[in-house]
């Protein structure tokens, strides 16, 4: 089938034919869906005024890198036009800094490691360039000398590698297999080795997949008894009802919503502790930046939850 057209996550060829695309509900970099009226007028607003700043920096790059910082809690950022290019910048930055050729790729099992042959336990994509294709455990250079010490069974001694890579989908199909096990391990290899860095490729798929970024967490204040999956439907279901936007989120985007039940005395000592009381004040509806971890913190520390 040859492209012709796209639109949300329909694809047409030459003929007019549609098919459904599945590589715009979450894969690559279309979760929005193909011709998306809000980023084709993004796009273009930012072509008229500019089109490439090459490396330079600019008021939207300084604000993406502000929005990055803030949502992951790092104190810097890079920007890289694909992956491939972020993944080898990583494994060039270790071997400056640390002077050391190697790096342990894919997902290696610590059994694994002193081994004549060892083997990595998972396949790994992490792009098409040749470093990245040594990284990713897809491919051995045997020629003498440094190339041959960088892809030798891919995993180098601990004295040659300068770090270790991994990521949360399995090959170019983006098969998701990271579970508790792996992760263990990963850890058990940061706590052996923690001078060696880790670097984690496609975490955003991981996030999206795995945790509750892409949910609802509702808190309800209440002292009657209350089922929390009983009101969770209910509300849940009414809203889709009484309000159009939520009913597009929710088939959209908004995968699930968690509910917890808490006595209201939780919700006005909060308001007591930041010296909002009385009725001019009220709770926030939307906790934001620091303020989720924050209330989570005041919940268990004041007993309200475990």
């Amino acid at each position: 089938m040859i492209w012709a057209r796209a639109e949300g996550t329909n694809i047409y060829d030459g003929r007019g034919k549609r098919y459904i695309d599945f590589t715009s509900g979450g894969i690559f970099a279309a979760i929005l869906g193909n011709n998306h009226h809000g980023i084709y007028e993004a796009v273009f607003q930012q072509w008229a005024d500019l089109i490439s700043a090459y490396g330079a920096e600019t008021k939207v790059r300084k604000r993406y890198e502000a929005m990055l910082k803030e949502f992951t809690g790092y104190e810097s950022v890079a920007l890289f036009s694909t992956g491939a290019e972020a993944t080898e910048a990583f494994w060039r930055c270790m071997r400056v800094y640390t002077g050391k050729p190697g790096i342990w790729g894919g997902l290696i099992d610590p059994d694994e490691i002193g081994k004549d042959e060892p083997k990595p336990i998972y396949d790994s994509m992490h792009g098409w360039t040749l470093g990245a294709l040594v990284m990713a455990g897809k491919m051995r250079l045997p020629t003498p000398g440094m190339f041959e010490a960088l892809s030798a069974d891919f995993l180098p001694s601990h004295e040659a590698a300068s770090g270790m890579i991994m990521e949360a989908y399995h090959g170019p199909s983006a098969q998701f297999h990271r579970e508790t096990p792996t992760m263990d391990r990963i850890r058990l290899l940061q706590k052996d080795f923690p001078d060696i860095a880790l670097c984690v490729d496609e975490i955003q798929g991981g996030f999206g997949r795995t945790g509750k970024l892409f949910a609802h967490q509702w808190y309800l204040g209440t002292d009657d008894a209350l089922e929390p999956k009983l009101a969770r439907n209910k509300i849940d279901e009414y809203l889709k009802i009484l309000n159009d936007d939520y009913r597009v989120e929710r088939i959209a985007a908004i995968k699930d919503v968690f509910v917890e039940v808490l006595p209201s005395s939780a919700f006005s000592l909060w308001m007591k502790v930041h010296g909002k009381e009385g009725g001019a004040n009220k709770f926030p509806r939307v906790l934001k930046k620091d303020q989720p971890a924050q209330w989570e913190n005041f919940l268990r520390e004041n007993h309200f939850k475990k």
